[in-house]
């Protein structure tokens, strides 16, 4: 009964206004079902009842919908600061208004963590709360490394239709490739 009554409030969640975001976008599809697995697990790691389920959902749907416009507009800021620097002569004052914009964001989303794990307190005991902190740190790591294997896979592929396998010219990191690194600008 209480796996059923989990279900219908998870897959009821899809229906809800703030996950009703751009249907057609691909990224959006992947991440509305993200959440839902996540919230689905998250549900079993706790042990929530019906009653708590319907208090932490809302708390939790609010929390993932401000981040995650938080998250967009960081993505915004970060571009445009990309676009700046690869201009070819990027000037020193944009670039400068642009990063500490960039840091005040960060600064406005760990304000936002900070208050969602009070929040959080309130409708959660210690152990729990420790559980659900584990829990996000792990899902989150989960599917970052997830997220990685899947464009490592879409590369190899894409780099073996273009003819180029493992070592097998500069777009494949072979001779001649220039060397990658993770803050790679461009």
């Amino acid at each position: 009964m209480k796996r059923a009554s989990m279900m219908l409030i998870v897959a009821s969640m899809s229906a809800l206004p703030w996950t009703a975001r751009a249907a057609d976008d691909p990224d959006e599809k992947a991440f509305r079902k993200i959440e839902m697995v996540r919230m689905w697990k998250l549900a079993e790691v706790l042990d929530l009842d019906d009653a708590e389920m319907a208090k932490v959902v809302p708390a939790l749907r609010e929390y993932d919908r401000t981040l995650h416009a938080k998250a967009k507009e960081r993505e915004t800021l970060v571009g445009e600061l990309r676009k700046t620097v690869a201009s070819g002569a990027p000037d020193e004052k944009i670039i400068k208004e642009s990063v500490r914009r960039i840091l005040r964001l960060e600064n406005e989303i760990t304000g936002i963590r900070e208050k969602h794990y009070q929040q959080m307190e309130k409708l959660l005991d210690a152990e729990r709360l420790a559980k659900y902190m584990i829990f996000e740190v792990t899902f989150h790591d989960e599917v970052q490394k997830f997220v990685r294997d899947v464009r490592q896979r879409r590369d190899k592929i894409k780099r073996r239709l273009r003819g180029q396998g493992p070592g097998d010219g500069p777009a494949a990191g072979g001779e001649g490739a220039p060397p990658t690194a993770p803050w790679n600008l461009n």
